[in-house]
């Protein structure tokens, strides 16, 4: 029983040691340890059940949590105003940081007496802001020495990356030159950061492939991009997002293809992005599958490409039409004796 104890111990201890001795919280913890003669890693482990008790039944737990809660975000501030040097990660870092708290501070000024009855919220609060300001640090980190490469290709796929995390990434791509080929599906994007992203790849004329699928992009997300081949499918376009393009398409000599599916595109945004097709140059592929478009958006669509003759490639696999729609397709294919529809695209 004792050695399994022992065992537990020494386990736990190994996990501790890197994040003790990381250069945070070294500078506060060596002194202690000189003095006492004793492993750190046995003073916080010590430690530990004492501050869980005080935080939950303690006096003045409150005040203890935000102390210790701005204690180390404090001096890093502090040191960054003294620096003479520009630290844009850990600046960035603190002020998320403080931002978060601020919000905690004010959320708890209104509900004062819920919070205070809830025992346990501080010690729940402490550790949220132990977690936050060391996780969000590596996090920016990690993104930032990744993108600041000179890369051709970068893909961040089914990571939580969301509008913070692409702040850092927007970052480290300003000063890339080479970058061909983003793919940042399934990442818990929204619009604002395409906002983000589009400001940075405004002038980066080397890329040509977006891939921003599965994401939580919006409608209004969607008027920041121009690229070569662009995928948005899987996201919430709708018809507001479906004018934005429409709009886009008219001018647009770079886009070749355009992937809009399961988008939430209805009859509406159908015939805007005809308005678009109407006049465009450049886009040969065109996919709108899995929307709801119906019978009245094909005939938007076919109305359109009477005067486009770049469009090669429309797909239209399940969206809805029924009859009306089929035989529209049939009397366009029989009267411009093509067709821009392949295999099972309807």
């Amino acid at each position: 029983m004792a050695a399994a104890i022992r065992e537990n111990i020494d386990n736990v201890k190994n996990k501790l040691d890197p994040y003790l001795h990381s250069e945070q919280i070294d500078s506060y913890l060596n002194p202690i340890e000189q003095k006492i003669h004793l492993e750190r890693s046995l003073i916080v482990l010590g430690l530990f059940p004492i501050v869980i008790i005080y935080m939950i039944f303690g006096g003045c737990n409150d005040f203890v949590c935000n102390f210790i809660g701005i204690l180390y975000p404090i001096c890093a501030s502090l040191s960054i105003v003294k620096s003479s040097e520009t630290n844009y990660v850990k600046e960035k870092e603190l002020l998320i940081y403080w931002i978060v708290y601020s919000s905690l501070i004010s959320i708890e000024y209104i509900g004062y007496n819920q919070f205070h009855a809830l025992r346990i919220y501080w010690l729940i609060k402490l550790i949220f802001l132990i977690w936050f300001i060391n996780y969000g640090a590596a996090k920016a980190k990690k993104l930032l020495e990744f993108v600041a490469l000179d890369l051709a290709t970068i893909r961040l796929v089914s990571i939580s990356l969301g509008d913070i995390g692409m702040q850092y990434v927007a970052e480290g791509l300003r000063n890339n030159t080479t970058l061909v080929e983003i793919n940042f599906s399934n990442t818990g994007l929204g619009s604002e950061s395409v906002r983000i992203l589009a400001e940075v790849l405004e002038n980066k004329t080397a890329l040509t492939t977006l891939d921003l699928s599965e994401n939580n992009i919006e409608g209004d997300g969607v008027q920041h991009l121009t690229i070569t081949t662009l995928d948005l499918g899987s996201n919430k376009i709708k018809d507001e997002g479906a004018r934005y393009l429409g709009v886009a398409l008219r001018d647009n000599t770079t886009l070749n293809e355009l992937d809009l599916g399961s988008s939430e595109i209805e009859a509406e945004g159908a015939r805007f992005l005809g308005d678009g097709l109407r006049n465009n140059k450049s886009l040969t592929s065109l996919k709108l599958s899995g929307n709801i478009i119906k019978d009245e958006g094909v005939q938007h669509l076919l109305n359109a490409l009477e005067n486009n003759i770049i469009l090669n490639h429309l797909d239209l696999a399940w969206t809805e039409f029924e009859q009306d729609g089929k035989k529209a397709i049939e009397d366009y294919v029989e009267k411009t004796g093509c067709s821009v529809f392949k295999g099972f695209d309807f």
